[in-house]
């Protein structure tokens, strides 16, 4: 008798493939973030799941984490109040619109950034007079 492997959906693309252990990678990414944003981040994902039951497994609570690995934390948890706000549980968004809201929001914060730093850098216009 032949004993076939666990499967489970990839959280990118649903396709089947072997059972993985995220908890490991689960933890050291927790470990990585400060206790205020991960306090935020569980919040929006028990909201999420109170809205949509079983959506949020541990496949895609690792997928988030790993997604939003290389977001400041002040970034992320302003997304994650803007998420709350606008009620997006409620309304049936899930985990990958989480994840998209935030890397806009990222890229609004580096556009915004870089934008002052380019302005801010160099010395004001200077006048001529006409004496």
């Amino acid at each position: 008798m032949a004993i076939a492997n666990k499967k489970e959906k990839c959280p990118y693309c649903n396709k089947t493939m072997e059972t993985k252990d995220y908890g490991p990678g689960i933890k050291n990414l927790r470990l990585s973030r400060s206790e205020k944003t991960m306090n935020a981040l569980d919040h929006v994902v028990r909201l999420i799941n109170e809205a949509m039951p079983n959506t949020v497994n541990e496949a895609q609570y690792y997928m988030l984490l790993k997604e939003t690995s290389s977001i400041i934390g002040i970034v992320l948890r302003k997304s994650l109040e803007k998420f709350k706000e606008k009620q997006h549980p409620s309304r049936g968004h899930g985990i990958h619109y989480l994840i998209t809201m935030i890397k806009g929001e990222n890229s609004n914060h580096v556009l915004r950034e870089n934008y002052e730093k380019n302005t801010l850098d160099r010395l004001p216009p200077t006048k001529e007079r006409n004496d």
